[in-house]
């Protein structure tokens, strides 16, 4: 094995990302990968400027059958939350695709839903001056002075009492666009 550079760390997974997820217990491990999206990514980051970064998926890490689960982005590592980056005063618009459910195994599905406050904005990078809006509608917003926002997304998963035990994803598309 090579020896690594002076001051390189290396990266061991949280522990709950390593077990293989069941029902043993009634619990289930379902995670969302979110995919950061900008319309035409290529031509509009030459064009704008505009970056989009995910800085942590959605998660609902443990569920128990027949049990409704919310991610109210109370808790920080539940939180969807995505980086946006573009030129101070620029305005843009936002807008998601959302899934209507995580896909499973063997064809299983968990349904999923957003509501009008599921989603929120910080100009300030921050959870305290958090402005909700709604995930499933477009919006507008300006960068504000420092060049960053965070867009946070939340949602709740209805778990049946005979959900089928395993790995549930999907993908949540973010775009974002400069206002002409």
């Amino acid at each position: 094995m090579p020896a690594r550079p002076r001051g390189h760390r290396r990266y061991f997974p949280p522990v709950h990302l390593l077990r293989r997820p069941s029902l043993r217990g009634t619990a289930v491990a379902v995670w969302l990968a979110l995919v950061a999206v900008a319309a035409g990514a290529t031509t509009l980051a030459a064009q704008t400027s505009l970056r989009i970064n995910v800085v942590r998926s959605l998660a609902f890490d443990r569920l128990a059958p027949g049990m409704p689960t919310m991610s109210r982005g109370t808790v920080p590592t539940d939180t969807g939350v995505f980086e946006v980056l573009g030129p101070p005063g620029t305005p843009i618009e936002v807008w998601f695709t959302l899934p209507a459910a995580f896909d499973g195994p063997a064809g299983a599905t968990l349904p999923l839903t957003f509501d009008p406050s599921s989603a929120s904005f910080s100009a300030a990078q921050s959870t305290a001056d958090r402005i909700p809006f709604d995930p499933r509608l477009r919006h507008q917003f300006r960068i504000p002075p420092s060049g960053r926002m965070l867009i946070f997304l939340a949602g709740r998963v209805l778990v049946g009492s005979d959900q089928a035990p395993g790995q549930y994803r999907a993908s949540i598309v973010l775009f974002a666009n400069q206002i002409t």
